[in-house]
This record gives C-alpha cells, sequence and structure tokens, in this order.
C-alpha cells in the first residue's frame, strides 16, 4: 500500500478472452437471417412487380399471378431477386461467425450447406439450371460473409488493450 494519498491506484492488467458463442446457435441465426431475409425480400419484391404491373395497365388477374409467382425470368426484378438472396446469404454468414467468435469458416460451412439445402427444398423440386447454378454461388457468398465475420473478429481481438 502506498502512501501516497496522491498516487494512482494500482491494480493488475491483463488481456481478456474474447468471448466464444454457442457454435449452434451461431448457425441457426446464420440460417434464419438467410432463409427468412431471403423469403421477405422475395415476397417485397413479388408485391413491388405487382405494383409497377398495375400501374402499367395490367389486368387484375394477371397481377396476380404476377404477385403470385414473382417476376418473370431474365428481368430486372428477376436479377433484383437474386442480388437480394445473395446479399442476406452474405449477411446470414457474417452474423454466423460474428457471434460464434471461433471456427468461423467452419461454422458458416454449417450455415451454407444448411440454408442451400432448406432453400433447395422451398424451390418445390422446381429443379432448374438457375437452381443448380445459384446453390455453390450462394454457398460461396455465405462464406464470404464468414470470412469477413472472422476477419472482423480477429481485427477485434487485435485492437483490444
Amino acid at each position: 500500500m502506498s502512501t501516497n494519498p496522491y498516487a494512482a491506484p494500482r491494480s493488475e492488467v491483463r488481456d481478456h478472452k474474447p468471448r466464444r458463442g454457442n457454435g449452434i446457435v451461431a448457425v441457426v441465426l446464420g440460417v434464419v437471417l438467410d432463409i427468412g431475409g431471403s423469403i421477405i425480400g422475395g415476397i417485397t419484391i413479388a408485391l413491388l412487380y405487382g405494383v409497377v404491373m398495375a400501374r402499367s395497365g395490367a389486368e387484375e388477374p394477371a397481377v396476380a399471378e404476377a404477385i403470385t409467382h414473382g417476376p418473370p425470368r431474365w428481368t430486372p426484378f428477376w436479377y433484383l431477386g437474386y442480388v437480394e438472396g445473395f446479399f442476406f446469404s452474405l449477411a446470414g454468414g457474417y452474423l454466423c461467425a460474428r457471434f460464434a467468435n471461433h471456427s468461423e469458416l467452419r461454422l458458416g460451412a454449417i450455415a451454407a450447406l444448411a440454408s442451400s439445402t432448406i432453400g433447395s427444398l422451398l424451390a418445390f423440386g422446381d429443379l432448374s439450371v438457375e437452381l443448380l447454378v445459384s446453390v455453390p454461388v450462394s454457398i460461396a457468398v455465405t462464406l464470404a460473409g464468414a470470412r469477413l465475420g472472422q476477419l472482423r473478429n480477429h481485427r477485434a481481438v487485435s485492437r483490444a488493450p
């Protein structure tokens, strides 16, 4: 104990280990964000396409069909749907890696495979070239999100005081 009442108190300074999240919860959160976000985004795009059709003078049955089945292939709205889906895949991989804070790429790969499997099952057997191409791309995008999360986790550890 110091006898100087004006001296700064002494304390032991040590680095804290980063908190490790539950890997199963991280995968589930990533999959829910990927699938849930893609579904909500797809509904939004279909509704937006229906509004555009209605504003351009399309008949009510055609608008209802467009909202039910989404925009036709090779249209800007169709491409927007893929961009939106890949965005949520990236975000799902990132969330999985950030929440887990360990084994980011392994858990991101598990989330990517789970999301792709669920997404393929939700396609209701609509086996098409687009589905066969989008599944590996979605896996790669989810892994890219996991890698971004891993880089962010390691950057946060290196900046710790």
